[in-house]
């Protein structure tokens, strides 16, 4: 059956609802032997990078179609306006190697946090991510609907927050210290470099 440009995004958005972890991601099985591949010749456990991750994004129009003028039936112009605006969550698994990222499994849908979190406890469960064969990296942004997964994911876990998610705290921090002074502007820039270096207890 032949599927046209305007009808094949509602067929995918359509099939992929549908689809949940378990249709998408690659058995154990098919996990382990990349594993082993990259970590061939190796001491240390590979570096397996968990990237949980939401965005909000216009959908496509339910009609891409506009009345047009005139008695012939001519091709419409896209309409100019978006569909409504929706959530799209995630997660993507990549072995680290040397500077190549070798993927591993990988799950975007439209939805709230509760199903991701969902499928991630589940390809844990599953073994899908192999914690006793990687060392696991998980690399997100500091929001608190992915904190709480990756806490029930790894309760071990040690977090960092990155330079961009870190700076408007400490812009906060220096405008109520010091108002709107030169020292507050001062305080942050000479703060910045020294949680680079790790030294927290400074600070």
């Amino acid at each position: 059956m032949a599927c046209g440009s305007e009808r094949m995004p509602p067929v995918t958005n359509q099939v992929g609802e549908k689809l949940t972890v378990w249709e998408v991601a690659p058995s154990r099985e098919e996990i382990l032997p990349r594993i082993a591949s990259v970590s061939a010749g190796r001491f240390r456990r590979p570096v397996l990078v968990l990237g949980i991750d939401g965005a909000s994004g216009p959908t496509r129009p339910a009609s891409a179609r506009e009345p047009q003028e005139g008695r012939r039936h001519t091709r419409a112009k896209r309409a100019r306006w978006r569909g409504p605006w929706r959530d799209a969550k995630g997660f993507r698994c990549s072995l680290l190697d040397g500077e190549r990222l070798v993927p591993v499994l990988s799950w975007h849908q439209g939805q709230s946090d509760a199903p991701l979190g969902e499928a991630l406890k589940q390809s844990k469960e599953a073994g899908r991510i192999p914690e006793e064969q990687v060392r696991l990296c998980v690399v997100c942004d500091g929001a608190a609907w992915i904190g709480q997964h990756v806490q029930a994911l790894c309760p071990q876990a040690r977090q960092v927050l990155d330079s961009s998610h870190c700076a408007p705290s400490l812009h906060r921090v220096a405008k109520a210290h010091d108002g709107a002074a030169v020292q507050a502007v001062e305080w942050v820039e000479a703060t910045m470099p020294r949680l680079s270096l790790g030294t927290v207890g400074v600070v």
